[in-house]
């Protein structure tokens, strides 16, 4: 929903082809330090019609930053393909390893374990 110039629009036409009682579900991306709980998303679905069943944070802090770093690495350096290759199969083990530990980080550590995400879930009816 992020690139849509109308999201309104586009959670208005869900709802008006969604089944009777059907349900949507999305995530949005989000990567801050969440200062309210997300009102913005519970308002733009429930003045399209949905009923919000669930809105839920897609990890925390550690898996937020886990994500930011491996996409970082994937796109650091313009190399050759036959070096970027080399260069891809070093990342790999370090990007499973860190997406496998952040979430157990995220429940350790992270107090506010909601407040730091990658995204949300929104899980609505109609």
């Amino acid at each position: 929903m992020e690139h849509l110039k109308e999201p309104q629009n586009f959670l208005k036409e869900s709802y008006r082809i969604l089944k009777k009682d059907g349900y949507m579900i999305l995530q949005v991306p989000w990567q801050w330090w969440i200062h309210e709980p997300p009102y913005g998303l519970k308002y733009l679905f429930e003045k399209a019609g949905f009923k919000i069943v669930e809105i839920s944070p897609v990890g925390g802090f550690f898996s937020m930053i886990a994500l930011k770093i491996n996409y970082f690495t994937i796109r650091m350096f313009k190399l050759p393909k036959w070096l970027w290759i080399i260069w891809l199969y070093c990342l790999v083990p370090f990007w499973t390893i860190s997406q496998l530990l952040a979430p157990l980080l995220d429940k350790i550590f992270d107090r506010d374990y909601n407040l730091e995400t990658s995204g949300f879930w929104v899980v609505a009816k109609k």
